[in-house]
């Protein structure tokens, strides 16, 4: 487990079955933000369905009612970067609404309510924070593991059903990912309920470089077939 890990309220997490992982997306894609009766409202999805993302060494892909149950009991907040010193706004105090639809988790925040979350909000619509980051965990009975053949490659795609909890919501300065000791943790948390491979060959295993390119392949096949519409 990471050093120092804690969960949005401070508190640190019992074991790696409770520290969460984090995915994020661009803003402009799923997130906007408006001014609405002079409060700073942030929204969008955070949280889409059926959708690839290469990870890594493999796809993930979360799949419908995913959140459902998580969501009968999350106190989700916004946090600015992850902070749990920095709130934007919490479900508990009426200031974020979450709700599941065919799409995905759509969320509505009312940043306007805190320091962080107004700075936040001129950050974002100034295009200085341009992405969204969301915290989640996924039990081994939340999850399957599949390996597809896509474009002639052997990849093997993480298939989320279920989210054990959903944390927060967080505009974030950089990509998780993009911070190497974080990377290495974040790959650790996705792969740990990962079943363990046959001892035959290179078990199809396939470089990170083929996984994009075939997920480039197929997001380039979608946006031909729109555009065909």
């Amino acid at each position: 487990m990471a050093k120092n890990a804690q969960a949005p309220n401070g508190a640190p997490f019992l074991s790696d079955e409770h520290e969460p992982e984090r995915r994020f997306l661009p803003f402009g894609q799923e997130m906007r933000v408006v001014e609405e009766d002079g409060k700073m409202i942030i929204e969008g999805y955070p949280i889409v369905y059926n959708e690839y993302a290469p990870i890594w060494m493999f796809r993930e892909i979360i799949r419908p009612g995913a959140a459902t149950e998580a969501l009968k009991t999350a106190d989700e907040m916004v946090l600015w970067d992850h902070e749990s010193a920095q709130p934007m706004a919490r479900r508990s105090a009426g200031t974020l609404e979450a709700k599941e639809d065919e799409h995905g988790v759509f969320i509505r925040a009312d940043v306007s309510q805190t320091v962080w979350g107004r700075n936040g909000y001129e950050a974002i619509k100034n295009k200085v924070i341009d992405k969204m980051s969301f915290a989640f965990t996924v039990d081994r009975s939340g999850e399957n593991w599949i390996t597809e053949e896509v474009e002639g490659v052997k990849i093997e795609t993480r298939e989320i059903i279920k989210f054990a909890g959903l944390f927060d919501y967080s505009p974030v300065s950089y990509p998780a990912y993009k911070q190497t000791s974080v990377d290495a943790r974040s790959k650790e948390l996705a792969t740990r309920h990962k079943p363990e491979p046959a001892a035959a060959g290179n078990n199809g295993a396939v470089a990170p470089d083929e996984v994009m390119e075939a997920s480039a392949k197929i997001a380039l096949k979608r946006i031909l077939n729109k555009k065909k519409r």
